[in-house]
């Protein structure tokens, strides 16, 4: 009887994994559509998922405690997508287990949430786990409806990751009955579509099962093996123990039998360690047959007794007829003719109906061979004869041989001589016949074998070829990108090189240049300041010769020009002094937090006086500003400036003419703006006259006196406080000064 092997693949860790990233997408969804995640208040998605992780680790390496771990939690207390999630990786253990009613009633489970939140892949997933329920009830029919309905379903609902399994449980339903051809078929085709390493190593497990009936032992073992080192990679024990199942029946079918003995072994123990009594019981059958084919009967007794106690507590009564036969082989060796008659009898009333045809002849041909060994040779005819009519209808032609035999020694027995003859001829002829074609296929055997191995050696040396190509051709590839960064390298450094000559170059003429800007402001500076002081010390030398030659006629008002004309000098100099200073950053500033409102009332006040004697020129302030203001300046210094500004205004200003002063606060700063009237300054001098020593040539002329360098001293002063200054047209006609000055405190 086969062993229900690649069971259900969504067992795998690594498909459960995409299972718990499925929900997890999922559950977005449906919060934004209102079906929301129910988040237990015992199980948390953070407690949940280490559950999970937990659960999943327990599924491959002892699935007992799987289920023990979710018996214990109870499903009840998990929201009803949680429970899907469980469903899904112990659902398996269950069937493993033989608790098929557990198995049914989590599958009805998922069934109605999946239908109650119209999750098409869970409703899939219902139909591939009734297919597994209905293989391990033998419910062939049924099985192949439910597998076609889950590929149905997966179809409408373009569900596509699922393919891979329904293809594997289409292969093993043709398998089952014998339909080799489509079995392979699908088998392939998933092999095309798999993409998680588990599900491919199942689908080779079942290759190599496939070909091991189909007499390619060595093919079989091949597939076999590849199949182990995945599933031992992946330290699922339960496709181990499946893999090393196939590979105990590949060895028996290969008649190595000591071997295949080994193997059945090492699966009953794991079988036995992971708590999968339904598999334990199908490894314990076959090796109390092996057992009992060694002649070691009380081991092969003990065996079947182990499984038949399984299969009792499953109620699994196709099994039981099974285990029955393998035990009635142990008595008919022993020659325990009535133990045989009595255990064959009560298995034919009990399981006749439910047990395979095949178990069925079997169980009859037992039974014969009871009534032959107690000389019950009428009893035993009509049973042979049954035999032989059941044998020729279902074409099962190695019965239809052991069966002529069988009549053959009855009718020796019941002392018809020509009948047995008749059957010896028969059983003579079938054996000849059955020994042609098993030299046949033992040859076809051999055949595959040797062309198996010969297309090994030619993929291996394909491989080595494929291999010694690929690597010459990652050399040279190598070698190009050895060249390829050598050459890069070169380029980069040219190209660097290059650079930093250009930038060298740049940074020489700009170095140049700067270098000839100096010099020539110098020189234009030494020729200014040699001009500006040629007119004052002329007139003074002349001054002094008229003095010396008793030229002047008043001498106080000749000694009133010459005090003049040092102190125009002495300003002169002072002016430029104070420049260099500025220049060098060397000018001492004493600054402190003051109310400006303060300090530019009496800067106004002191100012109106002096254009009160002053005819011709009028001064107004306009002052907004509040007694909180502070601004953080150097006192002396800023009156310097403004002082400086209104001399400016009060030299240049012509007749009749008036000077504005204003103060007032904008986005956080301080403005002052000093305007007069006309004669105003042209719109592309606004910012030269900032420059040292120069001068508007028309209106604002030399005659009026002053260095030239009053200005340039007001912008150092300003910017060396923090604030800005600048020139524009005023209303009045003439020229303003604005000055902006961050405040501190408003």
């Amino acid at each position: 009887m086969a062993r229900v092997t690649g069971s259900y693949p969504l067992n795998n860790a690594i498909v459960y994994t995409i299972m718990r990233n499925f929900v997890c997408v999922l559950l977005v969804v449906l919060s934004q559509s209102s079906i929301a995640f129910e988040n237990n208040k015992h199980f948390n998605t953070a407690k949940f998922n280490a559950f999970i992780s937990e659960l999943e680790i327990l599924k491959n390496s002892s699935p007992k405690l799987a289920v023990d771990k979710v018996e214990l939690s109870e499903l009840k207390n998990f929201s009803e997508l949680q429970q899907l999630e469980i469903i899904g990786l112990v659902f398996s253990a269950y069937v493993d287990q033989g608790n098929l009613q557990k198995a049914i009633s989590l599958n009805n489970l998922q069934e109605k949430i999946a239908s109650k939140k119209s999750l098409d892949e869970f409703k899939v997933k219902y139909w591939i786990n009734k297919f597994v329920i209905n293989i391990t009830e033998g419910e062939q029919d049924e099985a192949l409806k439910s597998i076609t309905k889950a590929k149905d379903l997966a179809r409408m609902a373009g569900i596509t990751t699922l393919d891979p399994t329904i293809l594997l449980y289409l292969g093993n339903y043709y398998r089952d009955i014998s339909d080799y051809k489509e079995a392979k078929s699908y088998y392939n085709e998933a092999l095309k579509l798999v993409v998680l390493n588990d599900i491919r190593a199942q689908l080779l497990n079942q290759l190599g099962s496939l070909h091991n009936r189909q007499g390619n032992p060595l093919l079989a073992i091949n597939y076999l093996h590849e199949a182990l080192a995945i599933h031992v990679e992946n330290n699922n024990l339960t496709e181990v123990s499946n893999t090393y199942y196939n590979i105990a029946q590949t060895n028996f079918n290969m008649e190595n039998f000591d071997l295949a003995l080994k193997y059945y072994i090492e699966t009953n123990r794991i079988d036995k360690d992971l708590g999968n009594s339904n598999n334990q019981a199908y490894s314990a059958t076959n090796i109390c047959s092996l057992y009992g084919w060694f002649g070691e009967f009380d081991k092969a007794e003990q065996k079947c007794d182990e499984a038949r106690e399984i299969f009792i507590k499953q109620n699994s009564q196709r099994s039981i007829a099974w285990v029955n036969n393998s035990i009635g082989q142990s008595y008919l060796k022993k020659e325990q003719f009535i133990k045989l008659e009595n255990l064959m009898l009560d298995t034919l009333e009990k399981y006749e109906q439910v047990t395979s045809k095949y178990v069925l002849i079997k169980s009859k041909a037992l039974l014969v061979k009871a009534y032959i060994g107690s000389k019950k040779y009428l009893v035993a005819e009509a049973v042979a004869l049954d035999i032989q009519a059941m044998a020729e209808k279902y074409k099962f032609s190695n019965f239809l041989e052991n069966i002529s035999l069988i009549l053959s020694n009855i009718y020796l027995g019941l002392n018809d001589h020509e009948s047995s003859i008749k059957y010896a001829h028969l059983y003579i002829k079938s054996t000849r016949e059955s020994r042609n074609k098993v030299e046949d296929k033992r040859v076809e055997r051999h055949k595959n074998s040797i062309e198996f191995i010969t297309q090994e050696r030619d993929l291996e040396r394909q491989a080595h070829q494929t291999v010694l190509a690929e690597k010459a051709l990652e050399l040279k590839n190598e070698q190009l990108k050895l060249w390829s960064s050598i050459a890069m390298i070169i380029i980069i450094l040219v190209l660097g090189f290059s650079y930093i000559v250009l930038q060298k170059r740049k940074l020489s003429l700009k170095e140049k240049e700067l270098l000839d800007k100096i010099i020539h402001k110098k020189n234009q500076l030494l020729a200014d300041v040699s001009h500006e002081l040629r007119t004052p010390l002329t007139v003074l030398k002349m001054q002094i010769q008229s003095l010396e030659f008793n030229i002047e006629n008043d001498k106080d008002l000749a000694y009133q020009a010459l005090h003049r004309r040092i102190g125009e000098i002495n300003r002169l100099i002072a002016d430029i002094y104070e420049l260099s200073r500025a220049d060098a950053g060397d000018i001492e500033l004493m600054l402190e937090n003051i109310q400006p409102l303060q300090l530019l009332n009496d800067f106004s006040n002191d100012t109106q006086a002096i254009f009160s004697s002053v005819e011709g020129l009028s001064f107004t302030s306009k002052l907004a500003l509040t007694e909180e203001l502070t601004i953080n300046v150097d006192k002396a210094r800023f009156l310097q400036v403004l002082t400086n500004l209104v001399s400016n205004s009060r030299r240049y200003t012509n007749k009749p003419g008036s000077i504005v002063f204003k103060a007032t606060v904008v986005d956080q700063e301080l403005i002052l703006m000093m305007e007069d009237s006309s004669p105003g300054v042209e719109n592309d001098e606004f910012s030269r006259i900032f420059e040292r020593l120069y001068r508007v040539d028309q209106s604002r002329s030399r005659e009026h006196g002053g260095s030239g360098l009053g200005l340039a001293i007001c912008k150092s002063l300003i910017e060396a406080q923090g604030g800005s200054i600048s020139a524009k047209a005023s209303q009045l006609g003439g020229l303003a000064i604005l000055i902006r000055h961050p405040i501190t405190k408003q």
